[in-house]
C-alpha cells in the first residue's frame, strides 16, 4: 500500500509539471487534487510541498519631507573666516544742526492803515454845516449811509465828512458808527462856505421812529432849544423836528392830552417876524405825516403849507387855543434859500 501511494504520489508530480490536458477525465480530476496538496512523508506523516518557491514582494516606503530633505540634500561644508550676518552696522555720525541766521535788519512790511469812515445809525440824521447845533441843518440822512471822514473838532464829539452836495458837512458821534484808521482824522473847526454859524437852529440831531405807528410816538431823545415854556402855558412843547421837502414849507401839528388828539387848536406862524395866514384848526382824529410806514411817519391833526412863501428866513410856530391866545411855547426854524428840508413838525402835550 505504502509503494502504490509513492507511486502515485511519484506520477502525480511528474503529471503536474508536463501537464493535465493528456490524461484521462477521472485521473485528471485525482491529480488535480493532488497538484494542489501534495504529500511527502519522511516518517510516516504527510506534509505539505509547495509547487514553487516564493518570490519576494518589495514595496517602497515613502519618505515624509523632512527625511527625504535630510537625504537627498547634502549639509553645506563648512567656509572658514566667514563673516557672520548678524554683524551690526556701526552707528551712523551724528550730524551737528547749523542754525541758519535770521536777517533782522530788513524791517517787516506794515499794511496801510485803513481810511477812517462812518456808518448812520439813526433812523435820520440832521448833518450840519459846522461841529454843533448851532449851525444850520444842510439836510437829513438816513441810516446805513455811510460817508468818509475828513476830520473832527477839538472835543472829538462831531465828525466832518465828505460829502453833501459836493461840500463838506458835520455830523455828532452819537448818531454814527464809526471805522478805519479815525485817529489819523485831522482836527478842525471847518465849516461850510455858506454856513450859518451861530444862527440857533432848533431841530433835533436824531428822530426817533415810533416803535409802532398805532401807538405814541416816543419823545426825541435831544431837547429842543427853544424858549423855556412859561407856567402860565396850559401846553408843553415835547418836539420840534425838520424833515426833507425840497419844495414847499409845511407845517404839521399835533396837540393831544395823553393818548386823546385834541381839536380846536391850531398855530401863530411869523417869517421873520411877519405874521403868515393860517386856516383851520386841529381835529380829534389823528393821522399820520407820511402814508406808509417810515421812520418819519408821525402822528398829526392839523397841517397847513406856504406855496407862496420863500423858505429862507426864521420860522416861528406857536400852540394858540381857537381865540387866538398863546397855550404853548413857541419854537424856531432857520431856513436857507432851496433848503431841502422844509417840511417842519411839532407836538404839543397838556400838562
Amino acid at each position: 500500500m505504502n509503494v502504490m501511494l509513492k507511486l502515485i504520489d511519484i506520477t502525480v508530480q511528474v503529471r503536474c509539471y508536463i501537464g493535465k490536458g493528456s490524461l484521462p477525465l477521472l485521473l485528471l480530476l485525482f491529480l488535480t487534487a493532488s497538484c494542489s496538496f501534495g504529500r511527502t512523508s519522511s516518517s510516516g506523516t504527510d506534509t505539505y510541498q509547495p509547487i514553487r518557491s516564493p518570490y519576494p514582494t518589495f514595496t517602497p516606503t515613502p519618505l515624509v519631507p523632512e527625511q527625504a530633505d535630510l537625504q537627498t540634500t547634502p549639509a553645506a561644508p563648512a567656509v572658514e573666516n566667514a563673516s557672520p550676518t548678524d554683524t551690526p552696522l556701526p552707528p551712523p555720525a551724528a550730524v551737528e544742526a547749523t542754525a541758519v541766521p535770521i536777517d533782522t535788519g530788513a524791517a517787516a512790511p506794515t499794511a496801510a492803515p485803513v481810511p477812517p469812515r462812518l456808518v448812520v445809525n439813526a433812523p435820520l440824521a440832521n448833518v450840519r454845516t459846522g461841529p454843533g447845533t448851532t449851525y444850520a441843518v444842510l439836510t437829513t440822512v438816513a441810516r446805513g449811509q455811510e460817508y468818509d471822514i475828513i476830520g473832527k473838532n477839538t472835543a472829538g464829539d462831531w465828525w466832518r465828512f465828505c460829502c453833501i452836495n459836493d461840500q463838506p458837512a458835520w455830523i455828532i458821534n452819537e448818531l454814527v458808527d464809526v471805522d478805519g484808521a479815525v485817529e489819523l482824522a485831522p482836527v478842525t473847526e471847518a465849516v461850510a462856505q455858506n454856513s450859518a454859524a451861530a444862527t440857533p437852529v432848533p431841530v433835533a440831531a436824531a428822530t426817533q421812529a415810533p416803535a409802532e405807528p398805532a401807538t405814541e410816538p416816543a419823545p426825541v431823545a435831544e431837547a429842543p432849544t427853544q424858549v423855556p415854556a412859561a407856567p402860565a402855558f396850559a401846553f408843553e412843547l415835547v418836539s420840534a423836528e425838520q424833515f426833507s421837502e425840497p419844495k414847499v414849507v409845511r407845517v404839521f401839528l399835533y396837540v393831544y392830552d395823553g393818548e386823546e388828539a385834541l381839536a380846536g387848536y391850531t398855530i401863530h406862524v411869523k417869517k421873520d417876524g411877519a405874521d403868515q395866514a393860517v386856516s383851520g384848526t386841529s381835529n380829534g382824529q389823528p393821522g399820520f405825516t407820511w402814508p406808509i410806514a417810515n421812520p418819519r411817519q408821525r402822528f398829526q391833526n392839523m397841517k397847513v403849507e406856504f406855496p407862496n412863501v420863500p423858505a429862507s428866513g426864521v420860522w416861528e410856530i406857536q400852540l394858540v387855543d381857537g381865540g387866538g391866545n398863546a397855550v404853548g411855547p413857541a419854537t424856531t426854524f432857520t431856513l436857507t434859500a432851496n433848503d431841502a428840508n422844509q417840511e417842519l413838525y411839532v407836538r404839543y402835550k397838556k400838562r
